[in-house]
């Protein structure tokens, strides 16, 4: 374990530069696996679609203290599959959630002047959106049938970061409160719109 995190260190201390990470303008689209969070997660659930998502995100200001400010939005869905057999009762679960943004993109490599940090984006924020849950129940030998809808509120605090291996390719990672534990995927960087 120990040379593996000494050859992530080198290989980052050895990377060549692109500049600027996150500049005004910059949209980001990424697409993501999570894991865990508000979904059931007990040993009688099995999951039948595991939780995935994308987002959108547009880089909206200027310098703002030490980083730029970003916003953007974010949609996921994940399917569960419920059986207890001393209630012989059998149900699904779907969730949708649809949340907006806002993030804040930390630009180490000024602060810290280190130009290691080109190829780095670490970020923060929240995310404020509705999730949707319908399930299916089934109780019973004759098989007594529930449907349900339900909207909730949704939040989430998050920490992430992407790393570039190219001008508009990263993978990223986000840990989160509310929504996932964990989300990790790929992140592509589309042409600046700024005029």
């Amino acid at each position: 374990m120990k040379k593996q995190i000494v050859l992530v260190i080198a290989l980052i201390a050895t990377l060549s530069t692109f500049g600027q990470v996150v500049s005004k303008g910059d949209h980001y689209a990424s697409a993501f696996l999570g894991i865990g969070g508000f979904y059931h997660t007990s040993y009688n659930h099995n999951m039948l679609v595991p939780p995935i998502g994308a987002q959108y995100e547009v880089i909206y200001t200027d310098k703002v203290g030490i980083g730029h400010i970003g916003i953007g939005g974010i949609a996921t869905y994940a399917s569960f599959h419920q059986h207890y057999s001393y209630q012989s009762l059998d149900s699904y679960h779907h969730y949708i959630t649809l949340g907006a943004r806002g993030i804040y993109h930390f630009d180490f490599k000024e602060l810290l002047d280190n130009e290691q940090f080109d190829k780095i984006d670490l970020y923060g924020g929240i995310m404020l959106g509705f999730n949707f849950r319908r399930g299916i129940e089934n109780f019973g030998i004759n098989t007594t049938r529930n449907t349900y809808s339900q909207l909730r509120l949704a939040t989430d605090l998050f920490v992430g970061g992407r790393y570039f291996f190219s001008d508009n390719l990263a993978v990223m990672a986000e840990l989160g409160y509310g929504l996932y534990f964990l989300n990790a995927g790929v992140t592509l960087k589309l042409k600046n719109q700024k005029n």
